[in-house]
């Protein structure tokens, strides 16, 4: 019973670790005239884009563009990251990329 549900959950991880890389391709695929390098980890949020940007050029981020009360609840990741990096960094809204 336990191994057969952490099983289950390593293979919907899996799953979902290659759909996220299928999707990041696809949509680089979409400019071919830019050289866009896409990268899916797993790691803290915030230091792990960190890490991603100290060898990039530019990093693309979408938002939940929230905003007041949520987010100094929640915090704002793309937030953190402009703050911490001299990597130019661009937001847009989530719906632009999905």
């Amino acid at each position: 019973p336990a191994a057969e549900l952490l099983s289950a959950l390593q293979e919907e991880f899996q799953r979902d670790l290659q759909d996220s890389k299928a999707y990041l391709e696809s949509l680089a695929r979409e400019h071919p005239s830019l050289k866009i390098t896409t990268k899916v980890e797993i790691a803290p949020i915030v230091s792990g884009i960190l890490a991603a940007a100290k060898e990039s050029d530019l990093v693309v981020m979408t938002s939940h563009g929230r905003g007041g009360f949520e987010r100094w609840v929640l915090g704002s990741v793309a937030e953190k990251v402009l703050h911490r990096t001299q990597t130019p960094i661009l937001v847009c809204p989530g719906s632009v990329l999905g």
